[in-house]
C-alpha cells in the first residue's frame, strides 16, 4: 500500500510519509504513517444529509475520477471504493469539498505494474465492501480490472444522489440476485440530469 501511493502524485491521494517494522520488535506489525487530515468522511456527510445536491456530487466525483485515472495508469486498482474512503476537506469553494481517496490496503496490482504482483492478492478470495462491488469482484477479487473500480464508484454516485444504494440485501447471495436481476430505480426518476444517469449507470 505504501508503495503504491508513493508512487502516485495526484494531490487527490492520500499521502504516505513513512512506514517500516518497529525497530528492533520482531513481534509488532509493520506500520505506516500518514498525513493528518482535517475534516469528514463522505460516508459522515450521507448520514447526517442522507444524499447530496447535484453539483457537490459531481465535484466529488471528478475529483476521485482524477485520483482512479493515475492510479489505473499505473496498474493500481483500488478495490474497495466507498464513501468510508472519501475523505473530504475543507474547500475554498463555498458549499464543495476537496477529496482525499483513503486506504489502499486492498489494491490489486494489475499485469506488470509498478510493483511486482507477488503475494498481494489471493486467489479466490474476496476483498472489498460487497454493496460497492461489481458482480466479477464478488466471484473473483483477484481478477478485476480498472472497471471495478468505475463500478463501485458508480454505486458512491447513486447513493450520492439518491440518499440510498442501488442494491440492498441482507446477504451476498441475495445481493447477486439483486444485482442479477435487473437495474435499480432509474436515477431520471429521482429527478437526476440525463446525462448523470447515464454515467452512473455507464
Amino acid at each position: 500500500e505504501a508503495r503504491a501511493t508513493a508512487l502516485m502524485k495526484n494531490p487527490h491521494v492520500v499521502k504516505i510519509t513513512d512506514m517500516g517494522p518497529a525497530p528492533g520488535v520482531r513481534s509488532v506489525a509493520p506500520y505506516l504513517v500518514m498525513e493528518l487530515l482535517e475534516g469528514q468522511s463522505l460516508r459522515d456527510l450521507l448520514d447526517e444529509a442522507g444524499q447530496l445536491p447535484l453539483e457537490m456530487t459531481v465535484n466529488i466525483a471528478l475529483q476521485v475520477c482524477e485520483c482512479l485515472a493515475e492510479a489505473h495508469d499505473r496498474s493500481v486498482i483500488h478495490r474497495d471504493l466507498k464513501p468510508e474512503n472519501l475523505f473530504l476537506l475543507k474547500s475554498p469553494w463555498p458549499n464543495q469539498y476537496d477529496v482525499v481517496v483513503l486506504d489502499f490496503g486492498v489494491m490489486k496490482i494489475a499485469g506488470e505494474g509498478p510493483i511486482p504482483k507477488g503475494s498481494l492478492t489471493r486467489t479466490g478470495s474476496t476483498v472489498g465492501t460487497p454493496y460497492y462491488m461489481s458482480l466479477e469482484q464478488l466471484r473473483n477479487s483477484s481478477a478485476v480490472d480498472a472497471r471495478a473500480d468505475i463500478y463501485s464508484l458508480g454505486v458512491v454516485l447513486y447513493e450520492c444522489l439518491a440518499g440510498r444504494k442501488p442494491f440492498m440485501a441482507d446477504t451476498i447471495g441475495d445481493l447477486v440476485y439483486a444485482l442479477c436481476s435487473g437495474p435499480p430505480t432509474a436515477l431520471a426518476r429521482l429527478h437526476a440530469p440525463d446525462a448523470v444517469e447515464r454515467v452512473a449507470a455507464a
